[in-house]
């Protein structure tokens, strides 16, 4: 099981002069789950602009592509504190949702377990992930894709090789 460490000073808050709006809704899947904003806005500016900028309210089913809405409520409650594992199927969604909103140790949590956990056969996935990160992540999740390359050429080789001859490297933009 992987927990965040959470940033938890809150204090900034308190004078906010243009009115935080401490009561979140954010929605997946069609249902609204109704969250603190402080402990959301403290782990990620990123999301705490989009709270400010759309009154309380995040709409993850506008996100289209970063994967499924049990995934992203997975995500939501690694931002609470609670304990997931990672596995194959979210991977991806952690990743993805980690990089677009900036939720650094969300992200250096998920780069470290697929650092350890990656094998020829996952490496595609891997390979094929890393082109959709946001930067600055991709940098980083790219070193670790290389550092796999030259690690494992005689035990992957082909593999390797037939899915960088057939792929670009691409420095995504999420913005």
């Amino acid at each position: 099981m992987i927990q965040l460490a959470l940033k938890r000073d809150f204090t900034r808050f308190l004078d906010d002069e243009v009115g935080f709006p401490h009561r979140v809704e954010v929605i997946i899947g069609g249902k609204t789950l109704v969250c603190s904003g402080m402990i959301i806005a403290q782990q990620s500016s990123v999301l705490e602009q989009e709270i400010r900028e759309e009154n309380g309210i995040l709409n993850l089913d506008e996100m289209i592509g970063i994967g499924s809405d049990s995934h992203k409520c997975e995500c939501f409650r690694l931002l609470y504190g609670a304990p997931i594992d990672f596995n194959l199927e979210n991977i991806e969604t952690i990743l993805k949702f980690s990089s677009i909103y900036l939720v650094e140790d969300m992200f250096a949590k998920a780069l470290k377990w697929v650092k350890q956990t990656m094998t020829c056969r996952s490496f595609q996935l891997y390979y094929i992930l890393h082109q959709q990160l946001c930067s600055p992540f991709f940098e980083r999740f790219k070193a670790v894709i290389m550092d796999f390359i030259v690690k494992s050429t005689v035990q992957c080789g082909d593999e390797i090789s037939e899915l960088l001859n057939s792929h670009q490297d691409v420095d995504p933009s999420c913005f």
